[in-house]
């Protein structure tokens, strides 16, 4: 009896054991699928912020899904690279940010590696295209570092000294003392001597030799300055393809400009088959640099979707950064997007802003542009007479179409300045331009009413 109650209970503990374990099973079954559910809440906010290029957000949300799974995916791990490209400075190749995108790469590529039918083709493309980038940020810092360390040596720091005060004697006698220890940046700079002859006899073929020196041994600023040379034949054979050859190495190697022009090469095809992708390639890595001139080139190039699907709102973004850093051209062009609501919200007074901007630098389109909004009155108050001074302005520049002599000959027409409308008019008429045969009918039009007027007035004096 009391071995049947001893088994009875033995029986009944380890049901409870078995109650409890599945209990747990089921706890831990359910917190596990907690925790995947809000793991997918922040992944899709992850993709949410990343949308609105709110790329700081979208990495903590990441962070948070990879926290509740407890464990890396290639799912979390393919935006986070995305989100990481977007903030980190490949310019400098270094930053928290950079290390976690050369960490996080590295283990989607071993992933892809162990896993190759588990990641969508395209994916891979997009990292497999940052993973380059990487690459060629190093490459690029590392070239920038050895630049950096030359322009540090004291006889160079001495040298450049002297350059700056006009001391080209003493400048160069430094600048050799700096080449004698390998110093590039020093060997450049004496190429620049001879090709403007400061201190030395102008002599570019010297200067070609010299600049050949240091961008043999890596610097960028050389290989940049040689390629200037084949371009324009100076000291060298002209041959737009080793322009070409020596603004890729340059690019290659750091150099901002190189990569702008190296983009103009490849717009319009010289010293290379022309390839608007490729243009556009070359002028994102350059603007993103901060080069303004590649950053206006971006704008015209999302403008007319060349290289690059057509896009408006990034045409006017990139037109703008230009802009508020001072291009002479895009100050005028971000006008002409306000006034027409191109790429942005149609705003007139943002307009009148930017033409004013551009036409204080001198800029003979945004003056007229100001002329015709004050005489439609868009965005300022009608007044004729304003329009008139600034198309008057526009004339001094003297390289504007003979428009603007129809249109001040028609603002004062329209004010009754008969004589003063007659003159532009006549003045455009003589210009023979596309604009010539409506003047010269405004002109005779004028001249005909006021003979008219002159011929009745003497017959009613005569009677």
């Amino acid at each position: 009896m009391i071995k049947m109650e001893l088994k009875i209970k033995n029986q009944k503990s380890k049901m409870r054991t078995v109650i409890v374990f599945i209990a747990l099973l089921f706890c831990g079954a359910a917190l596990y699928a907690q925790n995947d559910m809000r793991a997918r809440i922040e992944l899709e906010d992850a993709e949410k912020a990343y949308s609105e290029n709110r790329h700081q957000a979208a990495l903590g949300h990441l962070d948070k899904a990879q926290e509740y799974i407890g464990r890396w995916s290639h799912q979390i791990g393919y935006l986070r690279i995305l989100a990481l490209d977007k903030v980190c400075d490949y310019v400098k190749a270094q930053g928290a940010h950079f290390t976690s995108l050369q960490a996080e790469v590295k283990t989607y590529m071993d992933y892809v590696n162990a896993n190759p039918d588990r990641v969508e083709r395209d994916r891979f493309r997009e990292i497999y295209v940052i993973e380059n980038k990487i690459s060629e940020a190093i490459k690029m810092s590392e070239s920038g570092r050895m630049s950096e360390e030359w322009t540090k040596m004291p006889e160079y720091v001495e040298g450049k000294k002297a350059y700056d005060e006009k001391d080209y004697a003493k400048a160069m006698d430094l600048y050799l003392k700096a080449v004698d220890k390998g110093n590039a940046v020093a060997i450049n700079n004496i190429g620049l001597m001879y090709r403007n002859g400061y201190g030395v006899t102008k002599d570019e073929p010297k200067a070609a030799e010299w600049y050949l020196k240091a961008a043999n041994m890596g610097l960028a600023t050389a290989m940049s300055n040689l390629a200037f040379l084949y371009s324009n034949g100076y000291g060298v054979a002209k041959d737009e393809a080793k322009a070409a050859e020596w603004y890729l190495k340059a690019a290659n190697n750091g150099h901002v400009g190189a990569m702008s022009n190296l983009g103009v090469l490849y717009r319009d095809g010289n010293g290379v088959a022309q390839d608007d992708a490729k243009a556009f390639e070359w002028f994102s890595k350059a603007a993103e640099r901060g080069d303004v001139s590649s950053m206006a080139r971006l704008g015209d190039v999302y403008s007319r979707g060349h290289g690059v699907a057509k896009n408006d709102a990034k045409a006017f973004e990139w037109c703008l950064k230009a802009a508020e850093r001072g291009d002479f051209y895009s100050l005028a062009k971000v006008g002409e997007y306000y006034r027409d609501g191109t790429g942005v919200s149609q705003n007139y007074n943002k307009a009148i802003e930017w033409f004013s901007k551009a036409a204080d630098k001198g800029h003979g389109g945004a003056m007229t542009s100001l002329a015709k909004m004050y005489e439609s009155g868009n965005g300022v108050a009608r007044n004729l007479a304003k329009a008139v001074e600034w198309y008057l302005k526009s004339l001094e520049l003297d390289k504007y179409p003979d428009d603007v002599y129809y249109n001040i000959g028609a603002l004062y027409e329209k004010q009754n300045q008969i004589d003063l409308a007659m003159k532009y008019y006549k003045m455009c008429a003589d210009a023979n331009g596309a604009w010539s045969s409506y003047a010269r009918s405004a002109y005779q039009r004028l001249d005909y009413a006021r003979n008219l007027e002159q011929n009745q007035a003497r017959e009613r004096s005569a009677r």
